[in-house]
């Protein structure tokens, strides 16, 4: 190959996928650019996944199989991240599929900016193909890598890590790895990626379709140990960033733990009922919400606004769910 055709490679966990897994595999396999590995990482699947990915290991000289026991979404990433060969990696969720071009257009706009990172948009829908909402759009200029996290504290670049396209060895160089049995396992690594990149680039085309259902981790009914994950990921983010030599320019700490927060309101919203527990978690949340609220920088006056009102809202949690669910409508 050619020294501007470095090896790519894709690493796909699988659970449980059987309906999805073809449509995805064959997206990655149709891409345009061809110097990839495909690295599918079976986690222990109950149901036809596992053969269906041999099938492909055994038909594709580029596909690699990895069978492990059942250990969760980060467990089945850094599996995949210890077996690849390429320069370059991405994670594509196993229900999802991308445009033929996503590897070629993410990783000309990585060696076009020297950038590390490369990111594109997306387009999320559901079962019945029923596109959810307009699909997101973001500055498109190269930044630092504390540029990033800045826009990213700011709630202006997305936290999801199928997005992107990255190079390897910012994993290798700085040990990092998927918090194994946690969920919302991408929030903090993402984070750490971004702060030790060069460059950051982005792609303005949505080159990801991006399958939202029930039965997945966003989607999926709120439990105590996902609200316990997903504080303990913002807490991560937190002490990472403040810790840095240069935490001093990370001003939107604050505001990214404040509008995580009301994320939690949100997941908390789409039960109708909450159990004893889940209520003490609606109360704790809002309590720091309050504590938050006037020590927070805000990104811009509006916002400010926006969020005080909202946590007006939350102090009645029949009154908050109702409006969530009206303005989901």
């Amino acid at each position: 190959m050619k020294n501007n055709q470095p090896l790519v490679s894709i690493v796909v966990p699988i659970y449980n996928v059987e309906k999805y897994l073809p449509r995805c595999v064959d997206s990655i396999l149709d891409q345009t650019y061809k110097n990839i590995e495909l690295i599918l990482v079976d986690d222990g699947s109950t149901d036809g996944s596992s053969k269906a990915a041999d099938k492909y290991g055994q038909e594709n000289k580029n596909v690699t199989v990895i069978h492990k026991k059942n250990g969760g979404l980060s467990s089945a990433r850094n599996a995949g991240i210890k077996a690849l060969k390429g320069e370059w990696v991405a994670f594509i969720d196993s229900d999802d599929y991308v445009e033929k071009d996503f590897i070629e257009k993410l990783l000309l706009a990585a060696q076009k900016d020297g950038a590390d990172i490369a990111t594109c948009t997306f387009c999320p829908y559901t079962d019945d193909e029923s596109p959810l909402k307009r699909t997101p759009t973001w500055p498109s200029r190269p930044l630092s890598g504390c540029e990033a996290v800045n826009d990213m504290m700011r709630n202006r670049r997305p936290a999801y890590i199928w997005l992107s396209l990255f190079r390897t060895s910012l994993f290798e160089e700085h040990d990092i790895l998927f918090p194994s049995g946690k969920q919302f396992e991408d929030i903090a690594p993402k984070v750490f990626l971004l702060y030790h990149a060069k460059k950051v680039t982005y792609v303005n085309k949505p080159l990801y379709h991006y399958l939202i259902r029930r039965g997945s981790i966003t989607g999926a009914k709120i439990t105590k140990k996902k609200y316990d994950d997903y504080l303990e990921a913002i807490a991560s983010v937190r002490n990472f960033l403040k810790t840095r030599p240069d935490s001093d320019s990370f001003t939107f700490i604050d505001y990214f733990e404040l509008y995580s927060l009301f994320t939690l309101l949100n997941f908390l919203s789409r039960e109708r009922i909450l159990d004893k527990e889940l209520t003490a978690c609606w109360k704790e949340t809002a309590r720091k919400i309050r504590r938050l609220l006037f020590v927070t920088k805000y990104p811009s006056t509006k916002s400010r606004l926006k969020y005080i009102a909202a946590s007006l809202v939350a102090t009645s949690r029949r009154a908050y769910s109702a409006l969530y669910r009206k303005t989901r409508k």
